[in-house]
């Protein structure tokens, strides 16, 4: 559900949003990132802002625009205010789950030096993953958060079991990840590891989050035992 603008006027958006992300929904359904800009940008009797969109580059990776003039009028009902949903995603071939720390108030928006990761198989991922996870450059992780993508599990699996992952989510609070020395892919429930999977019909559960059980039998649709 879309979250509407909560303050009285352009230069309190820009002051509360400055150098924070917020979603803006294209035609095509996807969500492109827009980064706002500064107060002094704002022409309050025009109603527009200066903001940078966060595109898509033709090597694959992202990088933002420059600094483009929005009439609020005219996007604000495609632009989502509100700190989106953050849990698993993809990094590199891995994947991490992201939690937002608290905010400072007079802050709104995403932004990633205000969320704090959690990592798996940070060793076996060194070089395979985008640069450091605190760093407000790392557009593509951005991009992730404002449209995450998930793989099936068979096609997890299928990918974990050929090497092209080392980790992938399957859901906002759920992922799998292999390790060297692990025989079957590891199962993660939100920041923990809480169990690993034989194949798409078998989960085993660690029995200290046996609480979770339901949750991901209902997720995965796989028997889950408690060992």
């Amino acid at each position: 559900m879309r979250r509407g603008i909560d303050v009285e006027n352009l230069h309190d958006m820009c002051r509360y949003y400055e150098q924070a992300f917020v979603g803006l929904r294209e035609d095509k359904g996807t969500i492109t990132p827009l980064l706002i800009g500064a107060p002094g940008g704002v022409i309050q009797e025009e109603q527009t802002f200066l903001a940078k969109r966060l595109l898509l580059n033709d090597d694959g990776g992202f990088v933002l625009s420059g600094w483009t003039t929005l009439k609020l009028p005219e996007v604000e009902k495609r632009i989502d205010f509100g700190t989106p949903d953050i849990g698993m995603i993809q990094d590199g071939e891995t994947l991490i789950f992201l939690s937002n720390t608290s905010t400072r108030i007079g802050r709104k928006g995403f932004r990633l030096n205000h969320s704090k990761s959690y990592e798996f198989n940070s060793y076996e991922s060194l070089g395979k993953k985008s640069n450091n996870k605190y760093d407000i450059n790392k557009y593509d992780m951005v991009w992730r958060v404002f449209n995450p993508s998930y793989l099936p599990l068979n096609d997890a699996l299928a990918k974990l079991a050929i090497g092209e992952l080392i980790g992938t989510p399957l859901s906002l609070t759920l992922g799998l990840y292999t390790l060297p020395n692990s025989v079957y892919p590891l199962v993660a429930y939100k920041r923990w590891t809480v169990g690993y999977i034989i194949n798409s019909t078998q989960i085993r559960l660690f029995k200290a989050v046996r609480d979770y059980e339901g949750e991901i039998r209902r997720q995965t649709g796989a028997e889950v035992v408690i060992v």
